[in-house]
């Protein structure tokens, strides 16, 4: 897999991880539609970027491995999960631009 595979999955399962973990019951939920969001826009980027490595898409990788970052630091203590729900959101609009730039 190549390492722009493995920020995908990481931040995935980083999301279901922290999902599992958390106790706050808004946060969970926050945590859970950010998880969809990225899993549908992932789905489309795979399928119109396999082989188009742009700015935008770089970019979108880019806030993939902070995101990856900041769920490795709320693993450690759950205070942190707002800025990881921040960071995901951000990796997803950026996602989004990215396949805006190539269709």
């Amino acid at each position: 897999m190549s390492e722009n595979g493995k920020s995908l999955s990481r931040a995935l399962i980083g999301l279901t991880d922290l999902i599992e973990r958390e106790k706050d019951s808004k946060k969970k939920e926050e945590l859970r539609r950010k998880h969809e969001e990225l899993a549908e826009k992932l789905e489309e980027i795979v399928e119109e970027i396999v082989s188009k490595d742009t700015i935008e898409y770089r970019k979108a990788i880019d806030a993939l491995e902070e995101a990856n970052g900041a769920i490795r630091q709320a693993k450690e203590g759950i205070s942190k999960v707002d800025d990881v729900i921040m960071k995901i959101a951000t990796a997803i609009d950026l996602i989004g631009k990215a396949l805006g730039a190539i269709k």
